[in-house]
């Protein structure tokens, strides 16, 4: 399981954000080209998920866009490595600021993320 969390978007039309994440990096700036996406309102969450189900002992890519009807290019991605067995508490985190570049009118917003990774 990874938790993420991040400063939310100064944009009052932001009703939520998409998580992408994948096993494999896009390896482009603002694309969300990941093999999986998971959607969290903003009414929901203040401004965090989790993905849970993730392969243990692989790396994975993640990243988030905004979503206000239009979705947003995707931030600059974090990774995590999962830990190999479920017996033993894994815990790592780190907090990185990135960017996130709006889609419907092309401002950038600084991002800070926090990801906690445990088994």
């Amino acid at each position: 399981m990874v938790s993420l969390a991040w400063d939310p978007v100064n944009d009052s039309s932001v009703i939520g954000y998409y998580i992408h994440y994948g096993k494999q990096s896009p390896n482009r700036l603002g694309s969300c080209a990941y093999d999986q996406e998971q959607f969290v309102s903003s009414q929901q969450s203040s401004h965090q998920g989790t993905v849970a189900d993730l392969d243990r002992g692989l790396t994975y890519y993640f990243a988030v866009s905004a979503y206000n009807g239009l979705e947003s290019h995707c931030s600059n991605e974090v990774f995590i490595r999962t830990p190999l067995l479920d017996c033993c508490p894994s815990w790592g985190w780190w907090r990185e600021v990135v960017s996130l570049r709006y889609a419907w009118n092309e401002e950038v917003a600084p991002v800070s993320w926090t990801v906690f990774a445990s088994s």
